[in-house]
């Protein structure tokens, strides 16, 4: 019996040449960076493909840094493909020693371990905490319809996610950029 492939491909298992030969030719799926066959990538559930996607992660994340902002979205199924570079956070009460590395943006947060999801060996932030993050952190130039499509896809994903965004909000009084989130949480449409 031949060996059986894994369900994500990369450059480790075919020449990557061949993947995007196999992918246009509709033999496989882009997943990130990787591949995959179409019969599993187009049948998992919501959970199956946010699972697909932190394996997609993996290999590319170093150890103990989080997922955020569009890279959580992505990966929570709210953003259309991984952004470059890859948007990721150190948090505040952990060390961990990472150089410099063009494949990522890196920043320090405070997050409580209710704000963190583990999947599939990828630590990221929760659909709400990344929602409120995008909603705070891009700036007005760069918050343009995908971003606000991500965030309302982010927000229904639980119940109640616009008022539970404006409850952490709320009670958060020295959050930088909170009038900028409220507002735009009260602008978009649910």
């Amino acid at each position: 019996m031949p060996p059986s492939l894994p369900f994500l491909l990369g450059p480790a298992e075919l020449p990557l040449a061949e993947l995007h030969a196999a992918r246009l030719d509709g033999e496989l799926v882009g997943v990130g960076d990787r591949f995959s066959p179409p019969d599993i990538a187009r049948t998992v559930d919501l959970r199956g493909a946010r699972e697909l996607r932190a394996l997609a992660l993996v290999p590319r994340l170093p150890a103990g840094l989080v997922v955020e902002r569009r890279t959580a979205a992505w990966l929570h199924g709210a953003w259309a493909a991984p952004p470059a570079p890859l948007e990721l956070c150190l948090r505040s009460d952990h060390r961990v020693r990472v150089g410099p590395n063009v494949a990522w943006t890196l920043r320090q947060a405070v997050l409580r371990p209710d704000e963190l999801l583990l999947v599939r060996g990828v630590l990221s932030t929760t659909p709400l905490r990344t929602a409120l993050d995008l909603l705070r952190l891009q700036p007005d130039g760069g918050f343009d319809r995908r971003h606000r499509s991500a965030i309302v896809t982010l927000l229904l994903m639980q119940s109640h996610g616009r008022e539970r965004a404006e409850a952490v909000l709320h009670r958060s009084p020295h959050l930088p950029h909170k009038q900028r989130a409220l507002d735009r949480l009260a602008a978009l449409e649910l």
